[in-house]
């Protein structure tokens, strides 16, 4: 049986560790040089099958708009199929010219160039495209890795799918009606906190004329009927190449991007709102934007339910090509955020936008975490034209869902209980009477509060936490409810309930109130029929004028309605506050009653007390009323950093029509150095500006803090850009450095040399006036020669270097990408090492071109033999089975054997979902393949699965390995030392190591200073003498250490650094796997530098490194020297699988050595004894797997002489039937008992060595 505990810990891991999660809402991304971003095929969801690529097309001519290319091009020519292309390469000559340069400080210094718009690994080229690449037969995995061996591309990336996570929840909606506080902030009465954009500040300083300006909305659609929407829609001239007439629809691939009526597709359209809704126009709401217009780009497919990647570059193809032919588009707002994956195609459309004149602004994502530490959309838009935005809450917090990030999240502005525009079918599943009564909309009820209505009770309940239910309290507290009429910061009316707790006899977490009143009823006479028609519904809120968390943590509310039948409407479900969101429920009616003269309307509020038991609990009910869903109003709340992006998209906007010469850049700089600090300092060192957005700060240049947004390096003089650095102190990986160079856009300083090593380093400016300070982390280059590598050759002509380094005893193997390929390198340490081809492998899968069912094949060595496992998925549809195979390619015979099935997975029906994790080691003689498998992750049948086998390349048996039911570690990785180490994810999601020593295992260590992410599976790792070798480029691996390369020491279960190799892959190199041998530690990568190349014809850009030898000395040879002596009389020696016998080997640790023994004539041999004098075997041909450096000596026995001989030589004994057989018989069982017994006691001799 499982472990249930298993199965839930992998569900956690997966969904917030392994898995992306893409929510409506990314260091370094690998690009300059073309390298493919690490890809896992259980790393989130994606078009199988399909690839978003960018690639240099030379020749090519230009693609039209989503086109379907069938001219020759280098993807067509290697067998892919462009299903789509674009063409935004025309944004490079529509850049803005470089700023000037820059004043030096000192007058011997040259002045320095300043690049503000460049950053490390930026494409560019004109014959750059971005295209959706399909093969057939080939799934996702087999396109990455093959177009990632291709030299002319630069970026690729699976064509990932983005589902929405933001809620649709009620608030104080309508500008007019003082409910859209984000703009407008609290009554001046009220006092409470103003944690808006200033949005009156704006209006009194816009006096912009001219033509409007366009803001690109990237999201579900647009309803572009909307009474507060249709006057403030873009519509095509018809004269610029473009289809559409307000957009397009990308993800349905038509010229209407309405969406339907389903809430979650009114999320495009509830951003356009925010942004640029009508103003003064007597309807809905006001937008922030005075005078833009909305282009609606739908990227999601039907339903809303998801946005896909390849529909998100089809518009910004379309809103490059519109700037491009004179649409003056300034803003793309994305409200949608993904972590888990890289995301490199993206970075570049959303630069070669900037460059056309675009600032794009992402939400940070919902997952209320620092997403600067994970892989993640947020974290790898390295384009200084990307604004990440967090969301606050109305006490000027950012809101408990906000992902946030110190150096990836740029500014903060309001996310919660934000009211906007909906298409009317998503309105009705959230009718709000309020915003009905508000915008004139048709009830057949209403009671504002403005008055009690007449009759109006209240009874208080406390929550028994022993009972575990709700409980009526006394009459003498009944007295310590009021219920009262009573306005809200915003100047809405509301039923405000308050409980004096602090007089109550007993006081309780949580309490009830049962409210009800007689109305006159609005059904009389009405048709009966449908009662289904009918909503009923009231708002729940905290309000900021009672203080900090409004009196209550949370208030619901569930309403009811009765009539002479009985219940009329009753909620299950109801709606909900805290000061983050609001959820709404309308009740529908079930019946009505059309004859009785009144009925009771009423409901129940359950208030949630805050922490520390107030004197006073309190919330607001505002707008009771009843009316039919199909008239309900086009607006509801939603809260999200979705809704806080478009409020800087809004704000970014008008500020380009108040500063209409202003670049892209220009404004990014107002919009992050125009902040209000957040509330308190914690929240103020979550994201780079510290700071709320306001208009009162952004358009008064003294507020303006200086920000920086990139950085650019010539030799080791660094010069960073931004705004408002003139008078700004710059801190240098938290010291102050002297600048040689000081503009309002850029300064410039010196870094030591050890400073270029291809890391990210952080960046803070503190600004002189306002003392605020911005932080950044930007990568610098690695200085021009590194002393810790060195480049000793290429690979093999047309691999590229994404493929697979193996290590055997005295050369080195390189696999392809997938795996199909094999080639052997025989001295790697020659001036130009060469390559050939070996054998193919033989793959178990069952169709033609098979490797392609069961993705690539992992490798590894162990004496003398290459080990290939991996995976195939057979069966049908209805009944599948994810089978392990391995494969054995025996090195001096250049053949493969039979494969071997190692177990199964029942994987389910083709309906079902699944994540597997295959990883190998090699130890003591024996190739070691763990498996995890978990199907349907999150659904009510998910199960999990994990195994263990070991594979004996003497016998060819395959054994499991029995896990202890109860194993409580996720594995998801191997690795061979001085014992068998399984990484895994322990019951705290820490990175624990367990040690097998063949028979059992040991107990798990938390391993110091590793950290737990993706990355540890997709690291390029390899087996050193002194535990393992990690290569991470991203920086996530282990935060707290500097460098790219790090020592796992299994014995003291610690990771160490090492220093850095490759950097952050800006100059081009992306490491892609590693081996020790002789050594010295062997990387392959994919190399920049190789791939200029392609002009003369290269097939391939990869190359062999070799570090030096103080790294590959700190890692710890893998070699190891065995010996053979004899004392007198006779001969030893020692050999391996290749054959040769000698004194002294050196050999691969985990290797089977072979001692064998020759006596001379007239000696018998007696034995193998080590260094210690103590007996290893008595057998003359001894074999053993060389954990650590081994010397055997043979001792040998003068036999007696036959009597009377005088010196003759013994005569050979014959069996005669005289009983020697039998003799002979018997000592041969007695030396074996010694033998094992000595083979039990040199394996725990080696084990007390090695440790």
């Amino acid at each position: 049986m499982k472990s249930r505990f298993l199965s839930c810990l992998l569900s956690l891991v997966l969904a917030f560790g392994l898995a992306p999660r893409f929510a409506f809402a990314a260091d370094d991304v690998g690009a300059g040089g073309a390298a493919a971003p690490a890809f896992d095929a259980s790393n989130g969801n994606y078009v199988e099958g399909e690839a978003l690529v960018v690639y240099h097309a030379g020749s090519v001519p230009e693609n039209a708009l989503r086109s379907r290319s069938d001219e020759p091009s280098p993807l067509a020519d290697a067998g892919f199929s462009l299903e789509e292309s674009w063409d935004v390469s025309a944004a490079d000559e529509a850049a803005p010219a470089p700023a000037n340069a820059i004043s030096p400080l000192s007058g011997d210094d040259a002045p320095v160039s300043a690049l503000e718009d460049s950053y490390e690994g930026e494409i560019g080229g004109s014959d750059v495209r971005v295209a959706l690449v399909t093969k057939e037969g080939s799934t996702t995995a087999q396109l990455v890795e093959e177009l990632s061996a291709l030299d002319c591309v630069e970026a690729v990336q699976p064509n990932y799918v983005v589902e929405p996570t933001s809620l649709p929840s009620p608030d104080d909606p309508l500008y007019t009606g003082g409910l859209q506080q984000s703009l407008s902030g609290p009554s001046s009465e009220s006092g409470a906190v103003d944690a808006s954009i200033g949005y009156e500040t704006a209006l009194a300083r816009d006096n912009a004329s001219g033509s409007d300006n366009v803001v690109a909305v990237i999201d579900t659609g647009v309803d572009y009927l909307n009474p507060d929407l249709a006057a403030a829609m873009w519509h095509n001239p018809g004269n610029i190449g473009l289809p559409g007439d307000v957009g397009y629809d990308f993800g349905n691939r038509d010229d209407d991007p309405m969406p339907d009526d389903a809430l979650e597709s009114s999320h495009g359209t509830h951003c356009a709102g925010i942004i640029a809704a009508s103003s003064n126009n007597g309807a809905g709401i006001a937008g922030i934007a005075q005078h833009t217009k909305i282009m609606a780009l739908e990227v999601s497919t039907q339903g809303g339910g998801s946005i896909l990647l390849s529909a998100v570059a089809g518009a910004y193809d379309y809103l490059i090509k519109a700037r491009l032919a004179g649409v003056n588009v300034v803003a793309a707002n994305n409200s949608w955020a993904a972590n888990g994956a890289s995301f490199p195609v993206l970075d570049y459309l959303v630069n070669q936008a900037g460059k056309a004149g675009v600032l794009s602004v992402f939400g940070a994502g919902n997952d209320g975490k620092d997403v600067g530490g994970i892989v993640s959309l947020t974290s790898t838009l390295n384009s200084p034209y990307a604004v990440v935005v967090a969301a606050t809450n109305e006490a000027n917090a950012l809101a408990a869902f906000s992902s946030y990030s110190a150096t990836a999240v740029d500014v903060a502005a309001p996310g919660t209980h934000i009211v906007s525009t909906v298409k009317r079918g998503g309105a009705m599943e959230v009718f709000q009477p309020l915003y009905s009564n508000r915008c004139g909309g048709e009830l057949v009820y209403y009671e504002g509060f403005e008055t009690l209505p007449e009759g109006l009770t209240g009874v208080l309940y406390g929550y028994d936490d022993e009972q575990k239910t709700f409980v009526k309290l006394p009459d003498a507290d009944q007295g310590r409810l009021t219920l009262a009429p009573s306005s809200t910061s915003s100047g809405t009316h509301a039923l405000k309930a308050s409980i004096n707790a602090g007089a109550l006899s007993k006081a309780y977490s949580i309490y009830r109130i049962d409210v009800a009143w007689p109305a006159v009823n609005p059904f009389k006479d009405l048709d009966p029929s449908d009662p289904s028609a009918y909503r009923c519904a009231v708002t729940p809120f905290i309000d900021m004028a009672d203080g900090l968390g409004g009196g209550c943590a949370q208030i619901e509310t569930y309403v009811s309605v009765k009539g002479g039948e009985g219940e009329l409407a009753e909620h299950d479900s109801g709606s909900v506050a805290t000061l983050d969101y609001r959820i709404a429920n309308a009740c529908p009616f079930s019946s009505l009653d059309t004859t009785g003269e009144s009925l009771t309307m009423g409901f129940t509020i359950a208030l949630v007390a805050p922490t520390g038991q107030p004197a006073t609990v309190s919330g607001y009910c505002a707008g009771f009323g009843i009316g039919r869903a199909d008239q309900a109003v086009p607006y509801a709340d939603m809260q999200g950093t979705s809704m806080a992006g478009p409020a800087v998209t809004g704000a970014v906007a008008e500020l380009a029509a108040l500063y209409p010469s202003a670049t892209p850049l220009d404004l990014r700089g107002r919009v992050v150095g125009g902040t209000e600090p957040l509330a308190t300092e914690a929240d103020r060192a979550k994201i780079a500006s510290g700071g709320r957005f306001t208009f009162q700060a952004a358009l008064d240049d003294a507020s303006v803090s200086a920000n920086t947004w990139s950085a650019s390096c010539e030799g080791a003089r660094v010069t960073v850009h931004g705004r408002g650095l003139a008078d700004a102190e710059l801190l240098f990986d938290g010291a102050p450095v002297a600048l040689t160079a000081q503009s309002d856009s850029a300064v410039s300083f010196d870094v030591p040399e050890t400073s270029l090593d291809g890391a990210r380093h952080s960046f803070d400016v503190v600004d002189a006036s306002t003392e605020r300070t911005h932080k950044a982390s930007y990568a610098l280059p690695k200085a021009g020669a590194t002393s810790l590598l060195e480049r000793v050759g290429g690979l093999p002509e047309g691999i590229g270097g994404s493929g697979s380094l193996v290590a055997a005893t005295d050369r080195l193997f390189y696999a392809s990408p997938l795996g199909d390929y094999l080639f052997v390198c025989d001295d790697p340490a020659a001036d130009a090492p060469q390559w050939r081809r070996l054998a193919d492998p033989v793959v178990p899968f069952r169709g033609p071109g098979s490797v392609a069912r069961g993705g690539m094949i992992q490798y590894g060595y162990v004496d003398g033999k290459l080990y290939g496992f991996c995976t195939e998925l057979g069966g049908t549809d209805e009944a599948r089975t994810l089978e392990v195979w391995c494969m054995s390619y025996d090195i001096a015979s250049n053949a493969w054997a039979a494969p071997v099935l190692a177990g199964s997975f029942d994987a389910g029906s083709a309906s079902d979902t699944f994540s597997q994790f295959l990883s190998s080691a090699f130890w003591n003689g024996r190739a070691y393949a763990a498996m995890y498998f978990l199907r349907n992750l999150g659904k009510p049948d998910q199960f999990a699965d994990q195994r263990l086998w070991a594979f004996d390349p003497r016998s060819g048996a395959v054994d499991p390995v029995e896990l202890d039911p109860s194993f409580p570690y996720a594995i998801v990785s191997l690795m061979g030392a001085d014992r068998l180490y399984l990484l895994g994810l322990g019951a705290t999601t820490q990175v624990e190591l367990v040690a097998y020593d063949g028979s059992a295992f040991s107990e798990a260590r938390a391993v110091e200073g590793l950290q737990f992410t993706n990355v540890l599976r997709t690291c390029v790792s390899a087996p050193v003498g002194n535990g393992a070798v990690l290569i991470d480029q991203t920086g996530h691996l282990a935060p707290s250490l500097t460098g790219d390369a790090f020592l796992l020491d299994a014995s003291a279960a610690r990771i160490d650094s090492l220093g850095t190799l490759f950097g952050d892959g800006s100059a081009g190199l992306i490491a892609s796997s590693a081996a020790m041998l002789g050594g010295r530690l062997y990387v392959t990568a994919q190399d920049g530098e190789a791939a200029t190349a392609r002009e003369g014809g290269s097939d391939s850009y990869g190359a062999l490194y070799r570090a030096s030898q103080s790294v590959s000395d700190a890692l710890g040879s893998t070699e190891r020297t065995v010996s053979a002596a004899a004392a007198s009389g006779g001969t030893a020696a020692v050999s391996d699988w290749r054959g040769t016998a000698r004194s002294s080997l050196a050999m691969l640790r985990s290797d089977t050595a072979t001692w064998t023994a020759t006596p001379a004539p007239g000696h018998a041999f007696s034995g193998w004894y080590d260094a210690e004098g103590n007996l290893v075997s008595s057998a003359s041909s001894y074999s053993a797997p060389v954990l650590s450096d081994t010397a055997l000596e043979a001792r040998f026995a003068k036999q007696p002489t036959s009597g009377g001989g005088g010196g003759a030589e013994p005569k050979e004994l014959a069996s005669t039937g005289d009983g020697l057989g039998a003799l002979a018989a018997a000592l041969a069982a007695c030396a074996a008992v010694g033998l094992a017994a000595a083979v039990r006691t040199r394996r725990k001799g080696a084990a007390r060595a090695e440790r």
